[in-house]
């Protein structure tokens, strides 16, 4: 009775390792081949403390696609911040591809106001800098926005 038990038990386990370890949608596969990154920055050259509010794309397993999903980040008045990084296979992203609309609020207390709108959002708005490329051209890219004084309404 034992000896059986520890059979089905076996069996049951090598089963599962069998056929369980198989995935039809190769989500877990290996993939190979060039990627391109990015990070984003906001340099921030007001008086003010700003909170940018951006929606940015994100991939929901549940549903099975991409969806947006609302960013909220704080810069503090004359501080440069990273607001995000994006990578993809085959490609460098740009702002353009990363970002559809971006509004800022100036912080007064618990009170925010927009004082800046960017819609839609444009690769020339953005400041790049090459940080390193392989030989087929894809690497690392940081791009910076630039908030002054006199963009804030």
């Amino acid at each position: 009775m034992r000896q059986t038990r520890l059979s089905v038990i076996v069996l049951l386990l090598f089963s599962t390792w069998l056929f369980g370890c198989k995935n039809a949608d190769h989500s877990n596969e290996l993939m190979d081949g060039p990627v391109g990154s990015s990070y984003y920055y906001v340099r921030n050259q007001t008086d003010s403390d700003l909170l940018a509010e951006f929606p940015i794309p994100f991939y929901d397993r549940t549903i099975d696609k991409m969806i947006l999903v609302d960013s909220i980040i704080q810069i503090p008045h004359q501080t440069t911040l990273k607001i995000f990084e994006d990578s993809n296979f085959g490609f460098n992203p740009i702002p353009s591809h990363a970002f559809k609309e971006m509004r800022f609020y100036r912080i007064a207390g618990e009170q925010k106001t927009l004082v800046l709108n960017i819609k839609p959002v444009t690769n020339e708005q953005w400041i790049s800098k090459i940080i390193s490329r392989d030989q087929y051209g894809y690497g690392l890219t940081e791009y910076q926005f630039v908030v002054k004084k006199e963009d804030l309404q």
